[in-house]
């Protein structure tokens, strides 16, 4: 499995319009993508991470290629809400586990 994270800031006070920007367009934009296993958004004070599960890198880089992931990018770059450095890092899991019982 690989593991890719992108971090960024948030505005502070708007962190509500970032995760309503995520909900609208960057969850239905990840579940079209092919092969994805999962995504996490998480949010802590004026800083969040999108943590996306691949099965291998190839498949990250066709999100990365596909126009509905460039055009995600271009609109929440003129969202009005983030602020500082983003940055990526992906990372490889030889050992997961997921609880069929929890993951639905």
């Amino acid at each position: 499995m690989i593991i890719r994270i992108w971090k960024t800031g948030i505005i502070n006070g708007h962190m509500s319009d970032y995760l309503k920007f995520a909900e609208k367009y960057s969850m239905p934009m990840f579940k079209q993508q092919e092969n994805i296993l999962g995504i996490l958004v998480t949010s802590e004070e004026n800083v969040s991470r999108v943590i996306s599960l691949w099965p291998d890198s190839d498949s990250i880089l066709r999100m990365e290629q596909s126009d509905i992931y460039k055009a995600t990018v271009k609109k929440i770059m003129c969202g009005g809400f983030l602020c500082g450095e983003q940055t990526t890092e992906i990372f490889k899991s030889p050992i997961f586990f997921f609880n069929k019982e929890i993951v639905k």
